[in-house]
């Protein structure tokens, strides 16, 4: 999850909880406003009944029932009237009532209005219990009951109001959050973007800073000063292996050409071998200055290719044909199948390297009495080659570093010999080609390396940096 969307999931979150908090606050305001209102009225329209019968109460003359029908009750549509006598008697009703318990009989007698809310079938009213005094006593009990129908109307009315305004508050404040973050993060998604672009290869890249001086501005400053520092330290490294490769070319060259004079000249079985060692080793520290040399002209972008028309299936058996005697000697049988002849635009040479490293790689790795399989064919308008082994494979864990380069692998193969070079070698060309090569593996199944080149691919030389 990006910090932009933490940022507005925090603010929908902060803020939502704080508009649920107030919603709930003011329906419950307005609730217990409503209620009170109501009681107020009950109150009022009691007293005004109360009023209204004042000589019967003191004479104790009780009303007539069509007078006591006939009372209106302005502004309470079904309000129900009950009168009780001091025996807890139903002396008059208009509208069913449950029966009243007599602990409120008794607290209401004693001078006490009752407010409460009571449920008759399923429907909610607002009651009111409050006596009936004449000459200081009180004689009977008045029960009013209004329905609370029209005023849980209106507060669902409420409900429906804080909901769609505390969503809409909520998607104008996400949308606010996103506007601004969006605007305070533009020149870091533009940092971001510089950033991705820089490799061992584009060192020269600098973060853009924005035009202000915060917190952004000096990360930037650092980050391109640190740039600057490892372009540099980089650049060191690379000018080091060239200037040390073209160096250590001379002597060596030297010392292989003594070797073999001396070679020549010694009868000695045990002198001979020492020499056939020497001269082991010295071709093979020739030929990892060679891979320095070239690495070093990939990286300081002089590597031109030599681009003219190649045949891939008569490179291919070429290199079979070289590489079949060391195969057989190890009992190893190296196979070449060919679907038809192709026919690319590349460089031949580097195009040879390529080949050559993977398959020694391969015979390398091959148990005796194991297989290595090359094939040709053409796959999505692309040249494919496959170079198939037998060997220990390679663990998951080690195949996204498998093309870096001077890498060892963690399992058997880092046993063997080699420089780590020409896997990371192969890559560079293939992709200066215009190809892609990829790898398959698993421990104990071997190992597949495939590579793709655009067959359409002839023009002059060119550099592909």
């Amino acid at each position: 999850m990006t910090i932009k969307a933490k940022i507005i999931l925090a603010d929908m979150a902060v803020f939502g909880l704080v508009l649920v908090a107030v919603a709930l606050a003011v329906y419950d305001r307005t609730r217990e406003s409503e209620i009170a209102k109501l009681d107020s009225q009950l109150e009022v329209f009691a007293t005004g009944f109360i009023t209204e019968f004042e000589d019967e109460w003191e004479s104790k003359d009780f009303p007539e029932e069509n007078e006591l029908q006939a009372v209106g009750a302005p502004g309470f549509p079904g309000v129900r009237i009950e009168l009780i006598d001091t025996t807890g008697n139903d002396i008059f009703s208009r509208g069913s009532l449950p029966a009243i318990n007599n602990e409120s009989l008794q607290w209401a007698f004693a001078g006490n209005p009752i407010f409460e809310t009571i449920r008759v079938n399923d429907t909610l009213f607002r009651q009111l219990i409050r006596p009936i005094e004449a000459q200081e006593t009180a004689d009977f009990v008045l029960r009013l009951a209004a329905p609370l129908t029209e005023l849980y109307s209106r507060l669902h009315d409420l409900t429906l109001i804080l909901v769609v305004s505390v969503t809409a508050a909520l998607f104008l404040s996400a949308l606010s959050v996103y506007l601004i973050t969006r605007l305070a993060f533009k020149p870091m998604v533009r940092m971001v973007d510089t950033a991705e672009r820089i490799s061992a290869s584009s060192l020269h890249h600098r973060l853009t800073a924005p035009n202000t001086r915060d917190e952004v501005r000096r990360l930037a400053d650092a980050l391109n000063e640190m740039m600057s520092r490892i372009e540099d330290a980089f650049n060191s490294q690379r000018q080091f292996v060239a200037d040390a490769s073209h160096e250590l070319r001379t002597p060596l060259t030297v010392i292989y050409s003594e070797l073999e004079f001396l070679k020549r000249h010694v009868e000695d079985k045990k002198s001979r071998e020492g020499i056939d060692a020497a001269l082991s080793e010295t071709d093979r520290l020739s030929r990892l200055v060679d891979q320095l040399l070239l690495l070093a002209r990939i990286d300081a972008r002089k590597l031109v290719l030599d681009i003219q028309p190649v045949r891939l299936d008569e490179l291919l058996i070429d290199i079979t044909k070289m590489l079949q005697a060391p195969a057989e000697s190890n009992n190893i049988r190296l196979e070449l199948h060919i679907d038809e002849a192709i026919e690319i635009g590349g460089d031949a040479e580097k195009l040879r390297r390529v080949f050559l490293n993977i398959t020694q790689n391969a015979l390398k790795y091959s148990p005796p009495g194991g297989q290595v399989f090359i094939s040709l064919g053409k796959e999505g308008g692309m040249a494919t080659v496959t170079i198939r082994d037998q060997g220990p494979g390679i663990a998951a864990a080690d195949l996204p570093n498998i093309f870096k380069r001077f890498y060892r692998a963690s399992t058997a193969r880092a046993e063997r010999e080699g420089s780590g070079l020409g896997l990371a070698i192969a890559k560079e060309l293939v992709e200066a080609h215009g190809g892609r090569i990829t790898i398959a593996s698993e421990p104990g199944a071997g190992t597949t390396i495939r590579i793709n080149l655009p067959i359409d691919n002839l023009s002059s030389p060119h550099d592909p940096s």
